[in-house]
């Protein structure tokens, strides 16, 4: 085996030699195996909670099983599903990415890597919903990373794209940067402070203790990415422009929530984009964005993959500027975590759930961003995401049902110093599900914040 991977590793390295810049379709590949290597070589030490086994421990008659399984729809956490298979495809995407492959061919790199994954990488059943999260959420992922990568000139770039990095490596040098329509990044702030949760409605399905507003103080926080000129943007070179806004905190500190967390994550990646409208007062770019969400808060956990259409508008006066931002389409695939009503008791008494699912499904979704901007008083900014989904009746005991979950975020950013602000903020979650047999759910979570933002100077060029 070590033989074979030495001869593979300099074959590699010999025909990216001689293509240069061209593609390669044999280090896509062989790169692509490094996150499903990393991951398996982790997740031997890591027990299934059902099985009793290590999650990573496959062995040919794993695979053989895997190879004639029926593919399911898992249940696994968010954590693992919707964050963690998205960063995992970003690996295998960022391999076909710095071997000379265009972002729309990434995707099949991305469901290879992920059917081996599936098939040999674990030693439970094949999903699903991974095969198709780690493909679309993977290419979004890899390919802001993949930009994001290019624009840092540092050793520390090795954490935003370690396989470009191993490619630069072995190639003997780095790899250029995009020759993106926009001009790279735009701009750039970090937040970070504390935070007040109050949850009014069902974190359980026990009603007596539903009666108990939960109450509790929490960290935070996060950052704000724009990549390209939005307003101006006029190309059809995908992802090079794209917003990215995250936030997140926790752990709860209060009797009343535990294990609470909130990991908010909004980004857009234009496909193509035209500018009918740049004066000098007004400007407007149009057309076709992939959508890559996660919403959760408390036990309210969504996610999204999605086609939009939408406009982005900017009016600018001689101390003020208004921006607005929306978009709607096609939820290509969205999953909501949910619990059943089965509960006991946890350390202290505190009442947890033993079981939980999760629900798939597609639908539409609607996307928008408001903000103004003055010298004094500062700030204002408005971003609201709703989704409704219709939940693939396969996919949980209790049959299908359509999903309707909407997040509100508003900030007021007071300035300190020109590039330093203080930042009140108010995040809203509800989220509604109606199922064909089993009672509608209803919860709804509101987190106040106060933090401090950090504007960094523009890296551009």
């Amino acid at each position: 085996l070590c033989r074979f991977c030495g001869a593979l590793f300099l074959c590699t390295v010999s025909v990216q030699a001689a293509a240069q810049e061209e593609k390669n379709l044999y280090g896509a590949l062989w790169e692509g195996q490094l996150g499903n290597i990393g991951a398996h070589l982790l997740f031997r030490f890591v027990i299934d909670p059902v099985t009793g086994m290590t999650t990573g421990h496959s062995t040919p008659q794993s695979i053989s099983q895997n190879l004639k399984a029926v593919w399911r729809w898992d249940d696994d956490i968010p954590l693992a599903n919707q964050i963690g298979h998205p960063y995992h495809g970003a690996y295998s995407y960022l391999a076909a990415r710095a071997n000379g492959f265009t972002f729309y061919e990434g995707f099949f790199f991305n469901a290879i890597a992920s059917a081996t994954w599936e098939i040999a990488g674990e030693t439970k059943e094949p999903s699903l919903n991974d095969l198709v999260i780690t493909t679309l959420g993977g290419a979004m992922v890899g390919e802001m990373l993949h930009r994001l990568y290019l624009e840092v000139d540092s050793p520390l770039g090795v954490l935003l794209n370690p396989v470009g990095a191993f490619d630069g490596l072995i190639r003997g040098k780095r790899a250029k940067n995009v020759k993106s329509a926009s001009g790279g990044i735009s701009s750039f702030s970090l937040m970070v402070g504390a935070s007040f949760i109050a949850a009014d409605k069902p974190l359980s399905f026990n009603k007596e203790m539903d009666k108990t507003p939960r109450r509790a103080f929490s960290f935070n926080f996060g950052f704000d990415l724009v990549y390209g000129e939005p307003f101006v943007h006029h190309s059809k070179e995908a992802f090079s422009q794209f917003d990215l806004k995250v936030r997140a905190g926790g752990p709860a500190i209060g009797r009343t929530v535990q294990s609470w967390f909130n990991v908010t994550l909004l980004s857009s990646g234009s496909l193509f984009a035209i500018n009918p409208i740049d004066t000098e007062k007004n400007e407007l770019s149009t057309g076709l964005s992939m959508e890559y969400d996660l919403l959760g808060m408390g036990t309210i956990d969504s996610y999204q993959n999605a086609l939009n259409w939408g406009f982005k508008w900017r009016h600018k006066n001689k101390n003020s500027a208004f921006a607005l931002k929306a978009s709607a389409g096609w939820t290509l695939f969205a999953a909501s975590y949910y619990f059943n009503p089965r509960e006991s008791s946890g350390w202290g008494g505190v009442p947890i759930m033993t079981e939980y699912d999760n629900s798939y499904g597609t639908g539409a979704n609607v996307k928008l961003h408001f903000s103004a901007a003055f010298p004094f008083p500062g700030e204002v900014g408005v971003d609201i995401v709703s989704i409704v989904y219709y939940a693939i009746p396969d996919t949980r005991p209790e049959g299908g049902g359509v999903e309707w979950i909407s997040a509100a975020l508003a900030e007021y950013s007071f300035p300190l110093t020109k590039t330093f602000s203080l930042v009140l903020a108010d995040t809203l979650f509800i989220r509604r599900g109606a199922f064909a047999r089993y009672p509608a759910d209803f919860k709804i979570a509101n987190e106040i914040s106060l933090s401090f933002r950090q504007k960094a100077p523009s890296p551009r060029r």
